[in-house]
């Protein structure tokens, strides 16, 4: 830490929420692994093994007729999204717009995101990037709203340096 007053001044902007352990797991058959609905078998043995044989299984899904796609239109499409493809500033600048407030701001330190929740829409950050806030978010995001973390790291710190930064210079594309 540069020294105890900023260290300071930066922990009043951090909200420590320990990891309690409450999270939820859904245990879950992916779909490709699920079989075709069976709708009548029978079950008959040979020697000591029991055997199914199945009459009817539901296949209309796997036989699903589709309309040949025409290449050209297809090409056309793809190349035109690329060359018109929108850049995530760009995004992030437009849904900015008008009065937004945001809500919470939360970092997640095993993979170097953070989180930011408004009223309209949610930003999943990468922390090593800056992004063009606008100075009301940004003066929200250190006067207002506290960041959310498990425990106490420099990467918390360091992201809420660049947006300390980011406020008193304002946003400049590169």
């Amino acid at each position: 830490m540069r020294n105890d007053k900023e260290k300071k001044e930066l922990k009043r902007c951090l909200e420590i929420i320990p990891d309690d352990g409450d999270e939820v797991t859904i245990d879950a058959t992916p779909l490709s692994s699920k079989s075709p609905t069976i709708v009548d078998y029978k079950i008959y043995k040979e020697e000591r093994k029991s055997f199914f044989q199945i009459f009817r299984a539901d296949v209309k899904d796997r036989l699903v007729k589709t309309k040949p796609v025409d290449h050209m239109n297809s090409f056309l499409m793809h190349t035109l999204k690329t060359m018109f493809e929108h850049h995530v500033g760009d995004t992030v600048w437009k849904n900015q717009q008008g009065s937004s407030k945001v809500k919470s701001w939360k970092l997640f330190y095993s993979c170097g995101v953070h989180c930011v929740t408004m009223q309209n829409i949610l930003y999943d950050l990468l922390v090593e990037k800056m992004y063009p806030f606008t100075n009301h978010i940004l003066h929200q995001m250190f006067n207002n709203v506290k960041l959310l973390i498990d425990y106490e790291c420099e990467m918390a710190y360091e992201l809420i340096r660049l947006v300390k930064k980011q406020l008193k210079e304002g946003y400049r594309a590169k």
